[in-house]
């Protein structure tokens, strides 16, 4: 679980979001949470990192982005809405979908990263006295 779960849990958890515009909201809030959970987690594991690590680290961070935009693009364009009924026979309920997969894939970024953190960490322990 990421601290953005609790955002999400809780805008899904008032029954005045219970349309398809409701819960895409619901998900987009917390999204943009989860976006500065993850540049918050990303700086800490920079903290951690020897220099070279960091190095290799922010280049991989530069081509997860990269992946991450195209997707985002891609589930936009491709399954949007009213235009996907015509597309791919899906309806309004599509949107609630597209949300959450753009969500999934920033909190699965943000779970990598603290597992990253963790290991990290461990070196840490090791030099205590």
């Amino acid at each position: 679980m990421i601290s953005a779960d609790s955002v999400l849990i809780y805008y899904l958890s008032d029954s005045n979001n219970e349309t398809n515009d409701g819960m895409t909201c619901c998900y987009y809030i917390a999204e943009k949470f989860a976006q500065i959970e993850l540049r918050k987690n990303i700086k800490l594991l920079n903290k951690k990192l020897a220099k070279e690590d960091s190095i290799s680290f922010s280049k991989a961070e530069r081509n997860w982005k990269t992946y991450y935009d195209a997707e985002v693009d891609f589930i936009q364009g491709a399954f949007i809405a009213y235009a996907n009924f015509v597309k791919y026979g899906q309806g309004r309920e599509i949107m609630i979908d597209d949300a959450a997969r753009i969500y999934q894939m920033i909190k699965d970024r943000i779970l990598t990263i603290k597992a990253y953190i963790e290991l990290a960490s461990q070196g840490d322990e090791d030099n205590s006295p």
